[in-house]
């Protein structure tokens, strides 16, 4: 029975010791695009093709991903606005 009262108080002061930091997003997102590399001066045309196509798909996922974070700043803000107002009816 020691032993168990030990480990779990051990434990409960490792969890105050973590950071608060530790809770919040630890990451930034980074789009999973893949930039297309250009083709040699004089590579065959069929290259230059398959260039200028990839460069259209990573503009348009960079594009999708630069919407999609838009809509969480969107829904982020929200929240915000909402622990706000719970805040201030708290108060008043």
């Amino acid at each position: 029975m020691r032993i168990i009262k030990i480990f779990s108080g051990g434990l409960g002061i490792i969890l105050l010791g973590l950071p608060v930091y530790s809770m919040a997003d630890a990451f930034l997102p980074e789009p999973l695009c893949f930039e297309p590399t250009r083709p040699l001066m004089f590579s065959p045309s069929s290259y230059r093709d398959r260039y200028e196509r990839d460069v259209k798909k990573y503009e348009l996922c960079i594009s999708e991903f630069v919407s999609r974070q838009e809509q969480a700043i969107l829904k982020h803000q929200k929240a915000i606005e909402q622990a706000q107002k719970m805040l201030k009816k708290y108060v008043d």
